[in-house]
Protein backbone atom coordinates (compact mmCIF):
# COMPACT_ATOMS: atom_id res chain seq x y z
CA UNK A 1 0.00 0.00 0.00
CA UNK A 2 1.77 3.65 -0.71
CA UNK A 3 2.64 5.59 2.28
CA UNK A 4 0.16 8.15 3.17
CA UNK A 5 3.70 10.46 3.26
CA UNK A 6 3.87 10.85 -0.20
CA UNK A 7 1.86 12.12 -2.78
CA UNK A 8 1.01 9.47 -5.64
CA UNK A 9 3.68 11.11 -7.79
CA UNK A 10 6.22 11.55 -5.65
CA UNK A 11 9.82 9.40 -6.17
CA UNK A 12 12.30 8.99 -3.93
CA UNK A 13 15.68 9.46 -6.91
CA UNK A 14 18.33 7.71 -4.90
CA UNK A 15 21.09 7.59 -7.21
CA UNK A 16 21.92 7.62 -10.85
CA UNK A 17 25.49 7.15 -11.23
CA UNK A 18 27.40 7.06 -14.02
CA UNK A 19 30.50 4.43 -14.26
CA UNK A 20 33.67 4.19 -16.27
CA UNK A 21 34.46 1.04 -18.33
CA UNK A 22 36.60 -0.10 -15.83
CA UNK A 23 33.63 0.55 -12.93
CA UNK A 24 35.88 2.32 -10.55
CA UNK A 25 35.29 6.18 -11.55
CA UNK A 26 31.79 7.09 -11.55
CA UNK A 27 29.45 10.54 -11.27
CA UNK A 28 26.38 10.82 -9.55
CA UNK A 29 24.68 12.72 -12.99
CA UNK A 30 20.85 13.66 -10.61
CA UNK A 31 21.96 17.14 -10.29
CA UNK A 32 22.15 17.59 -14.71
CA UNK A 33 19.07 14.99 -15.09
CA UNK A 34 16.46 17.05 -16.90
CA UNK A 35 14.03 13.83 -17.19
CA UNK A 36 14.44 9.98 -17.49
CA UNK A 37 12.12 7.22 -19.08
CA UNK A 38 12.52 3.51 -18.22
CA UNK A 39 10.56 1.20 -21.40
CA UNK A 40 9.41 -2.31 -21.42
CA UNK A 41 7.53 -3.95 -24.31
CA UNK A 42 6.35 -7.46 -24.36
CA UNK A 43 7.63 -7.94 -28.14
CA UNK A 44 11.18 -6.27 -27.42
CA UNK A 45 13.74 -8.57 -25.46
CA UNK A 46 15.12 -6.20 -23.22
CA UNK A 47 14.69 -3.02 -21.02
CA UNK A 48 15.50 0.46 -22.38
CA UNK A 49 16.06 3.86 -20.77
CA UNK A 50 17.00 6.98 -21.88
CA UNK A 51 18.18 10.22 -19.72
CA UNK A 52 17.69 13.72 -20.57
CA UNK A 53 20.79 16.17 -19.22
CA UNK A 54 21.30 19.67 -19.06
CA UNK A 55 25.31 20.07 -18.92
CA UNK A 56 26.88 23.48 -18.09
CA UNK A 57 30.50 21.02 -16.60
CA UNK A 58 31.31 19.60 -20.06
CA UNK A 59 30.68 15.86 -19.30
CA UNK A 60 30.92 14.37 -22.02
CA UNK A 61 34.68 15.94 -22.76
CA UNK A 62 35.67 15.69 -19.24
CA UNK A 63 34.60 12.23 -18.24
CA UNK A 64 34.51 11.20 -20.99
CA UNK A 65 31.52 9.72 -22.31
CA UNK A 66 32.28 7.25 -25.32
CA UNK A 67 29.66 4.23 -25.37
CA UNK A 68 31.25 2.45 -22.75
CA UNK A 69 29.80 3.72 -19.58
CA UNK A 70 27.25 1.55 -17.70
CA UNK A 71 24.37 3.43 -15.21
CA UNK A 72 23.16 2.59 -11.79
CA UNK A 73 19.93 3.39 -11.33
CA UNK A 74 18.27 2.84 -7.43
CA UNK A 75 15.03 4.35 -6.51
CA UNK A 76 11.36 3.70 -4.94
CA UNK A 77 7.99 5.24 -5.07
CA UNK A 78 4.55 5.70 -2.67
CA UNK A 79 3.56 2.46 -4.55
CA UNK A 80 6.54 0.67 -2.67
CA UNK A 81 7.79 2.65 -0.18
CA UNK A 82 10.20 -0.12 1.83
CA UNK A 83 11.74 -1.51 -1.57
CA UNK A 84 14.28 0.37 -3.76
CA UNK A 85 14.16 -1.09 -7.52
CA UNK A 86 18.04 -1.52 -8.71
CA UNK A 87 18.64 -1.08 -12.37
CA UNK A 88 21.65 -1.25 -14.42
CA UNK A 89 22.22 -0.07 -18.05
CA UNK A 90 24.82 0.09 -20.70
CA UNK A 91 25.03 3.65 -22.78
CA UNK A 92 24.64 3.04 -26.02
CA UNK A 93 23.85 6.13 -27.83
CA UNK A 94 24.60 9.86 -27.31
CA UNK A 95 21.87 12.44 -29.90
CA UNK A 96 20.41 15.44 -29.18
CA UNK A 97 22.78 17.55 -28.20
CA UNK A 98 22.06 21.35 -28.46
CA UNK A 99 22.77 24.42 -26.79
CA UNK A 100 20.53 25.95 -24.11
CA UNK A 101 22.74 28.73 -23.05
CA UNK A 102 26.25 29.79 -24.01
CA UNK A 103 28.35 27.40 -21.83
CA UNK A 104 25.75 24.42 -21.51
CA UNK A 105 24.22 21.56 -23.87
CA UNK A 106 21.36 19.21 -23.66
CA UNK A 107 21.65 15.99 -24.81
CA UNK A 108 19.85 12.56 -24.39
CA UNK A 109 21.59 9.33 -23.58
CA UNK A 110 20.28 6.15 -24.44
CA UNK A 111 20.75 3.16 -22.42
CA UNK A 112 19.97 -0.33 -22.61
CA UNK A 113 19.79 -3.66 -21.05
CA UNK A 114 23.94 -5.39 -20.91
CA UNK A 115 22.59 -8.33 -22.52
CA UNK A 116 21.91 -6.25 -25.62
CA UNK A 117 25.21 -5.44 -26.09
CA UNK A 118 26.23 -8.85 -25.26
CA UNK A 119 23.60 -10.33 -28.42
CA UNK A 120 24.77 -7.45 -30.36
CA UNK A 121 28.46 -8.66 -30.39
CA UNK A 122 27.80 -12.13 -30.81
CA UNK A 123 26.86 -14.58 -33.66
CA UNK A 124 25.32 -18.09 -32.50
CA UNK A 125 26.56 -20.92 -34.45
CA UNK A 126 25.76 -23.66 -32.05
CA UNK A 127 23.62 -27.11 -32.61
CA UNK A 128 21.06 -27.75 -30.39
CA UNK A 129 20.47 -31.31 -30.46
CA UNK A 130 17.27 -33.18 -29.00
CA UNK A 131 15.98 -31.02 -26.24
CA UNK A 132 13.09 -28.90 -25.78
CA UNK A 133 13.27 -25.60 -26.98
CA UNK A 134 12.59 -24.22 -23.35
CA UNK A 135 16.15 -26.03 -22.43
CA UNK A 136 17.84 -24.38 -25.56
CA UNK A 137 16.61 -20.63 -24.62
CA UNK A 138 17.45 -21.33 -21.06
CA UNK A 139 21.21 -22.38 -22.59
CA UNK A 140 21.21 -19.43 -24.63
CA UNK A 141 20.90 -16.84 -21.85
CA UNK A 142 23.60 -18.34 -19.12
CA UNK A 143 26.30 -19.25 -22.01
CA UNK A 144 25.75 -16.40 -24.58
CA UNK A 145 23.70 -13.54 -23.21
CA UNK A 146 24.22 -13.40 -19.42
CA UNK A 147 26.78 -10.41 -19.01
CA UNK A 148 30.24 -11.25 -17.13
CA UNK A 149 31.85 -9.16 -14.46
CA UNK A 150 35.21 -9.45 -16.36
CA UNK A 151 33.28 -7.48 -19.53
CA UNK A 152 30.95 -4.99 -18.11
CA UNK A 153 32.54 -4.54 -14.25
CA UNK A 154 29.24 -3.95 -13.08
CA UNK A 155 25.76 -6.36 -13.72
CA UNK A 156 23.18 -7.18 -12.30
CA UNK A 157 23.09 -10.69 -10.51
CA UNK A 158 19.31 -10.44 -8.91
CA UNK A 159 17.70 -10.59 -12.60
CA UNK A 160 15.16 -13.86 -12.57
CA UNK A 161 14.60 -15.93 -15.97
CA UNK A 162 11.18 -17.46 -15.81
CA UNK A 163 10.44 -20.21 -18.75
CA UNK A 164 7.73 -22.27 -19.96
CA UNK A 165 7.82 -25.73 -20.49
CA UNK A 166 7.62 -26.84 -24.31
CA UNK A 167 6.71 -29.93 -25.39
CA UNK A 168 8.85 -32.43 -27.51
CA UNK A 169 12.52 -32.58 -28.46
CA UNK A 170 13.83 -30.87 -31.49
CA UNK A 171 17.47 -30.59 -33.16
CA UNK A 172 18.03 -27.26 -34.53
CA UNK A 173 21.39 -25.43 -35.70
CA UNK A 174 21.24 -21.77 -35.20
CA UNK A 175 22.96 -20.52 -38.50
CA UNK A 176 25.57 -17.93 -37.07
CA UNK A 177 22.77 -15.48 -36.38
CA UNK A 178 22.03 -12.83 -33.47
CA UNK A 179 21.04 -14.64 -30.42
CA UNK A 180 18.21 -12.62 -29.93
CA UNK A 181 17.10 -13.29 -33.02
CA UNK A 182 17.52 -17.16 -33.00
CA UNK A 183 15.39 -17.30 -29.66
CA UNK A 184 12.46 -15.21 -31.98
CA UNK A 185 12.93 -18.15 -34.47
CA UNK A 186 12.43 -20.84 -31.54
CA UNK A 187 9.73 -19.32 -30.19
CA UNK A 188 7.60 -19.44 -33.46
CA UNK A 189 8.53 -23.35 -33.45
CA UNK A 190 7.74 -23.63 -29.43
CA UNK A 191 4.64 -25.69 -28.34
CA UNK A 192 3.38 -25.08 -25.73
CA UNK A 193 1.76 -28.05 -23.42
CA UNK A 194 -1.23 -25.83 -21.79
CA UNK A 195 -2.15 -23.10 -24.73
CA UNK A 196 -3.19 -24.27 -27.98
CA UNK A 197 -1.86 -21.28 -29.74
CA UNK A 198 1.38 -21.62 -28.54
CA UNK A 199 2.44 -18.05 -28.72
CA UNK A 200 5.70 -17.77 -27.24
CA UNK A 201 7.60 -14.15 -26.63
CA UNK A 202 10.67 -13.79 -24.93
CA UNK A 203 11.10 -10.12 -22.93
CA UNK A 204 12.23 -8.49 -20.26
CA UNK A 205 10.96 -6.42 -17.74
CA UNK A 206 12.06 -5.13 -14.36
CA UNK A 207 12.57 -8.63 -12.56
CA UNK A 208 14.21 -10.25 -15.07
CA UNK A 209 13.53 -12.28 -18.38
CA UNK A 210 10.63 -14.66 -19.05
CA UNK A 211 10.39 -17.46 -21.95
CA UNK A 212 6.31 -17.93 -21.97
CA UNK A 213 3.17 -17.96 -23.86
CA UNK A 214 1.23 -14.81 -24.26
CA UNK A 215 -1.85 -16.75 -23.34
CA UNK A 216 -0.21 -17.67 -19.79
CA UNK A 217 0.12 -13.91 -19.21
CA UNK A 218 -3.40 -13.68 -19.24
CA UNK A 219 -4.31 -15.96 -17.74
CA UNK A 220 -2.80 -14.97 -14.36
CA UNK A 221 -4.64 -12.83 -11.73
CA UNK A 222 -5.20 -9.07 -12.42
CA UNK A 223 -2.42 -6.88 -10.33
CA UNK A 224 -4.73 -3.87 -9.58
CA UNK A 225 -7.21 -1.92 -10.40
CA UNK A 226 -7.69 1.74 -11.84
CA UNK A 227 -10.22 3.87 -12.24
CA UNK A 228 -11.11 6.28 -15.17
CA UNK A 229 -13.46 9.63 -14.14
CA UNK A 230 -13.89 13.03 -13.43
CA UNK A 231 -12.61 13.02 -9.80
CA UNK A 232 -13.74 16.51 -8.89
CA UNK A 233 -17.07 14.90 -9.02
CA UNK A 234 -17.95 13.44 -5.51
CA UNK A 235 -19.66 10.30 -7.51
CA UNK A 236 -16.59 9.41 -8.85
CA UNK A 237 -14.78 9.12 -5.73
CA UNK A 238 -16.14 6.02 -4.81
CA UNK A 239 -16.49 2.29 -6.35
CA UNK A 240 -19.28 0.85 -5.15
CA UNK A 241 -19.21 1.32 -1.58
CA UNK A 242 -14.95 1.45 -1.71
CA UNK A 243 -13.26 4.66 -1.97
CA UNK A 244 -11.06 5.06 -5.35
CA UNK A 245 -7.48 5.55 -3.68
CA UNK A 246 -5.07 8.41 -5.42
CA UNK A 247 -2.41 6.07 -6.75
CA UNK A 248 -5.65 3.86 -8.37
CA UNK A 249 -6.86 6.78 -10.55
CA UNK A 250 -6.37 7.21 -14.51
CA UNK A 251 -4.90 10.60 -15.25
CA UNK A 252 -5.15 10.28 -19.06
CA UNK A 253 -6.31 7.89 -21.06
CA UNK A 254 -6.56 7.22 -24.71
CA UNK A 255 -8.22 5.09 -27.02
CA UNK A 256 -5.76 3.58 -29.73
CA UNK A 257 -7.55 1.10 -31.49
CA UNK A 258 -11.76 -0.60 -31.18
CA UNK A 259 -10.92 -2.65 -34.19
CA UNK A 260 -9.36 -2.97 -37.54
CA UNK A 261 -11.09 -5.16 -40.03
CA UNK A 262 -8.90 -4.72 -42.81
CA UNK A 263 -5.84 -5.63 -40.65
CA UNK A 264 -7.91 -8.66 -39.21
CA UNK A 265 -8.09 -10.01 -42.69
CA UNK A 266 -4.14 -9.44 -43.34
CA UNK A 267 -3.09 -10.89 -40.41
CA UNK A 268 -5.72 -13.75 -40.12
CA UNK A 269 -7.80 -13.37 -37.58
CA UNK A 270 -11.04 -14.44 -39.38
CA UNK A 271 -10.45 -17.40 -41.90
CA UNK A 272 -6.27 -18.33 -42.05
CA UNK A 273 -4.81 -21.49 -43.89
CA UNK A 274 -1.37 -23.09 -43.42
CA UNK A 275 -0.50 -25.56 -46.60
CA UNK A 276 2.14 -27.71 -45.46
CA UNK A 277 4.17 -29.76 -47.72
CA UNK A 278 6.60 -33.05 -46.89
CA UNK A 279 8.59 -33.17 -50.03
CA UNK A 280 10.60 -36.51 -48.94
CA UNK A 281 7.38 -38.35 -47.76
CA UNK A 282 5.21 -36.21 -51.46
CA UNK A 283 2.49 -35.35 -48.76
CA UNK A 284 0.39 -32.22 -49.10
CA UNK A 285 -2.15 -31.31 -46.09
CA UNK A 286 -3.67 -28.02 -45.03
CA UNK A 287 -4.47 -26.37 -41.68
CA UNK A 288 -7.10 -24.01 -40.61
CA UNK A 289 -8.86 -21.42 -38.44
CA UNK A 290 -11.70 -19.92 -38.62
CA UNK A 291 -12.88 -17.37 -36.03
CA UNK A 292 -16.37 -17.77 -36.49
CA UNK A 293 -16.25 -21.75 -35.59
CA UNK A 294 -13.00 -22.17 -34.19
CA UNK A 295 -13.36 -19.08 -30.85
CA UNK A 296 -13.02 -21.52 -28.78
CA UNK A 297 -9.51 -23.26 -29.84
CA UNK A 298 -7.01 -20.78 -28.06
CA UNK A 299 -7.27 -18.49 -24.91
CA UNK A 300 -8.94 -15.56 -24.25
CA UNK A 301 -9.03 -13.10 -21.99
CA UNK A 302 -12.91 -12.51 -22.35
CA UNK A 303 -15.29 -15.43 -23.56
CA UNK A 304 -17.16 -13.15 -26.28
CA UNK A 305 -16.17 -12.95 -29.79
CA UNK A 306 -15.14 -9.63 -31.36
CA UNK A 307 -17.76 -9.90 -34.03
CA UNK A 308 -21.30 -9.91 -33.95
CA UNK A 309 -23.37 -13.50 -34.58
CA UNK A 310 -23.84 -13.57 -38.46
CA UNK A 311 -21.11 -11.18 -39.12
CA UNK A 312 -20.15 -9.76 -42.75
CA UNK A 313 -16.55 -11.20 -42.05
CA UNK A 314 -17.76 -14.94 -41.28
CA UNK A 315 -17.77 -15.76 -45.14
CA UNK A 316 -15.62 -18.92 -44.81
CA UNK A 317 -13.12 -16.88 -47.36
CA UNK A 318 -9.31 -17.82 -47.47
CA UNK A 319 -8.42 -14.34 -46.84
CA UNK A 320 -4.77 -15.46 -45.34
CA UNK A 321 -2.68 -18.13 -46.49
CA UNK A 322 0.99 -19.34 -46.19
CA UNK A 323 3.08 -22.74 -47.65
CA UNK A 324 5.51 -24.12 -45.56
CA UNK A 325 7.32 -26.92 -45.97
CA UNK A 326 8.01 -29.29 -43.09
CA UNK A 327 8.04 -32.97 -41.98
CA UNK A 328 4.04 -34.38 -41.79
CA UNK A 329 3.29 -36.97 -39.21
CA UNK A 330 0.87 -37.93 -36.40
CA UNK A 331 3.06 -40.11 -34.86
CA UNK A 332 7.02 -40.37 -34.20
CA UNK A 333 8.25 -39.30 -37.95
CA UNK A 334 11.39 -41.74 -37.67
CA UNK A 335 9.30 -44.80 -36.98
CA UNK A 336 7.34 -44.38 -40.32
CA UNK A 337 8.09 -47.46 -42.44
CA UNK A 338 9.31 -45.12 -45.21
CA UNK A 339 12.31 -44.33 -42.99
CA UNK A 340 13.58 -47.77 -41.44
CA UNK A 341 16.70 -47.93 -40.29
CA UNK A 342 17.34 -44.13 -42.34
CA UNK A 343 17.26 -42.12 -39.79
CA UNK A 344 18.06 -44.12 -36.50
CA UNK A 345 19.70 -47.30 -37.15
CA UNK A 346 19.97 -48.99 -33.67
CA UNK A 347 21.97 -46.27 -31.30
CA UNK A 348 22.94 -43.94 -34.28
CA UNK A 349 21.08 -41.06 -35.37
CA UNK A 350 21.80 -40.56 -38.74
CA UNK A 351 19.66 -37.27 -39.40
CA UNK A 352 18.67 -35.18 -36.36
CA UNK A 353 16.53 -33.02 -38.53
CA UNK A 354 14.25 -35.85 -39.01
CA UNK A 355 14.75 -37.67 -35.80
CA UNK A 356 12.97 -34.65 -34.09
CA UNK A 357 10.76 -32.88 -36.44
CA UNK A 358 8.66 -29.71 -36.03
CA UNK A 359 5.40 -29.64 -35.33
CA UNK A 360 4.53 -26.36 -36.18
CA UNK A 361 1.88 -26.98 -38.57
CA UNK A 362 -0.30 -28.39 -35.53
CA UNK A 363 -0.54 -25.36 -34.00
CA UNK A 364 0.58 -22.30 -36.54
CA UNK A 365 -3.01 -21.56 -37.81
CA UNK A 366 -4.32 -20.95 -34.18
CA UNK A 367 -1.20 -18.90 -33.45
CA UNK A 368 -1.75 -16.72 -36.08
CA UNK A 369 -5.22 -15.64 -35.06
CA UNK A 370 -4.57 -15.56 -31.27
CA UNK A 371 -1.95 -12.77 -33.05
CA UNK A 372 -3.90 -11.01 -34.84
CA UNK A 373 -6.80 -10.71 -32.34
CA UNK A 374 -4.44 -8.87 -29.95
CA UNK A 375 -4.44 -5.67 -32.31
CA UNK A 376 -8.05 -5.01 -31.99
CA UNK A 377 -8.84 -3.30 -28.53
CA UNK A 378 -5.85 -1.17 -27.45
CA UNK A 379 -5.79 1.23 -25.01
CA UNK A 380 -3.26 3.99 -23.45
CA UNK A 381 -3.59 4.74 -19.60
CA UNK A 382 -1.36 7.42 -17.48
CA UNK A 383 -1.36 6.63 -13.59
CA UNK A 384 0.63 7.98 -11.15
CA UNK A 385 4.12 6.19 -11.16
CA UNK A 386 4.05 2.44 -9.85
CA UNK A 387 7.74 0.52 -10.05
CA UNK A 388 5.57 -2.57 -9.44
CA UNK A 389 3.76 -2.43 -12.44
CA UNK A 390 5.32 -4.39 -15.51
CA UNK A 391 4.74 -5.73 -18.99
CA UNK A 392 3.23 -9.09 -19.20
CA UNK A 393 1.04 -8.05 -16.40
CA UNK A 394 -2.94 -7.82 -16.02
CA UNK A 395 -5.03 -5.28 -14.18
CA UNK A 396 -8.31 -3.80 -14.19
CA UNK A 397 -9.14 -0.89 -16.14
CA UNK A 398 -12.77 0.38 -15.31
CA UNK A 399 -13.73 3.39 -17.53
CA UNK A 400 -17.42 4.56 -17.25
CA UNK A 401 -20.06 3.58 -19.48
CA UNK A 402 -20.56 6.33 -21.97
CA UNK A 403 -24.13 6.91 -21.66
CA UNK A 404 -26.33 9.24 -19.73
CA UNK A 405 -29.36 6.75 -19.02
CA UNK A 406 -30.14 6.16 -15.65
CA UNK A 407 -29.43 2.63 -16.52
CA UNK A 408 -26.46 2.89 -17.67
CA UNK A 409 -24.71 5.85 -15.86
CA UNK A 410 -23.54 3.88 -13.09
CA UNK A 411 -21.88 1.32 -15.11
CA UNK A 412 -18.68 0.37 -16.60
CA UNK A 413 -17.82 -0.36 -19.95
CA UNK A 414 -20.31 -3.00 -20.80
CA UNK A 415 -18.29 -4.84 -23.07
CA UNK A 416 -14.85 -4.56 -20.85
CA UNK A 417 -16.19 -5.86 -18.16
CA UNK A 418 -17.91 -9.32 -16.86
CA UNK A 419 -19.70 -7.40 -14.04
CA UNK A 420 -19.23 -3.98 -12.90
CA UNK A 421 -16.10 -4.71 -11.01
CA UNK A 422 -13.75 -6.04 -13.09
CA UNK A 423 -12.09 -5.12 -16.80
CA UNK A 424 -8.88 -7.33 -17.09
CA UNK A 425 -6.41 -6.23 -19.69
CA UNK A 426 -2.67 -7.23 -20.79
CA UNK A 427 0.27 -4.83 -20.15
CA UNK A 428 2.06 -5.52 -23.46
CA UNK A 429 4.22 -1.91 -23.04
CA UNK A 430 5.01 0.29 -20.01
CA UNK A 431 6.88 3.77 -20.18
CA UNK A 432 8.09 4.75 -16.24
CA UNK A 433 8.77 8.72 -17.29
CA UNK A 434 10.04 10.94 -14.64
CA UNK A 435 10.38 14.96 -15.45
CA UNK A 436 12.31 17.55 -13.19
CA UNK A 437 9.85 20.13 -14.59
CA UNK A 438 7.31 18.63 -13.30
CA UNK A 439 8.25 16.66 -10.31
CA UNK A 440 6.31 13.99 -10.93
CA UNK A 441 7.07 10.33 -11.49
CA UNK A 442 4.06 8.74 -13.68
CA UNK A 443 3.50 5.26 -15.45
CA UNK A 444 2.22 4.91 -19.02
CA UNK A 445 0.77 1.72 -20.04
CA UNK A 446 -0.38 0.16 -23.03
CA UNK A 447 -3.37 -2.62 -22.40
CA UNK A 448 -4.91 -5.26 -24.70
CA UNK A 449 -7.49 -7.10 -24.67
CA UNK A 450 -8.61 -10.18 -27.17
CA UNK A 451 -12.25 -10.15 -26.57
CA UNK A 452 -15.14 -8.77 -25.12
CA UNK A 453 -17.00 -9.90 -21.78
CA UNK A 454 -20.64 -9.44 -23.78
CA UNK A 455 -22.35 -10.80 -27.41
CA UNK A 456 -22.29 -8.15 -29.26
CA UNK A 457 -26.01 -7.84 -29.77
CA UNK A 458 -27.72 -4.21 -29.96
CA UNK A 459 -29.96 -3.15 -27.41
CA UNK A 460 -32.91 -2.09 -29.11
CA UNK A 461 -34.49 -0.34 -25.68
CA UNK A 462 -31.53 1.81 -25.39
CA UNK A 463 -30.83 3.24 -28.90
CA UNK A 464 -33.75 4.02 -31.55
CA UNK A 465 -33.12 2.13 -34.76
CA UNK A 466 -35.06 3.98 -37.69
CA UNK A 467 -36.33 1.98 -40.81
CA UNK A 468 -34.73 3.45 -43.95
CA UNK A 469 -37.66 2.89 -45.76
CA UNK A 470 -38.04 2.08 -49.65
CA UNK A 471 -34.90 4.91 -50.57
CA UNK A 472 -32.60 2.17 -49.96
Amino acid sequence: MPNNGYTPTDIDLDTVLMFDHQGKSFVDIRRLMVEFNIYEDLYTPTIKADITLLDAIGLIERFPITGDETVHIKFKTPADPNAYKKLIFSIYKLDSRGKYETRSDTYVLHLVSSEMITASSASLDTAYNAQPISDMVAGIYETVLKPSLDRFKIVKTDKTMTIEPTQGSHSIIAPMCNPFKFIRYLASRAKSSSHPASNFVFFENIKGFSFVTIDSLMSADTVGQYYYGEFNLPEYDKHGDNPVREYQKIMGLDYINQFDVLKNYYNGLYNNEVAVLDPIRKKFVTNSFRYETDFDQIDHIGTKKITPPGSTHDGGSRSHQRMIIEPISDSNFHRLPYFADKVINGATIADQQLAYPSRRQTFLPQQTAAAAQLNNIVINITIPGDANLMVGQTVDVLIPQTSSDDELKNRNNILFGKDNDSAKFLVTAVNHNYKLSDDDFVTHLQCVKDSYERDLVREATLIDVNDPGDDF
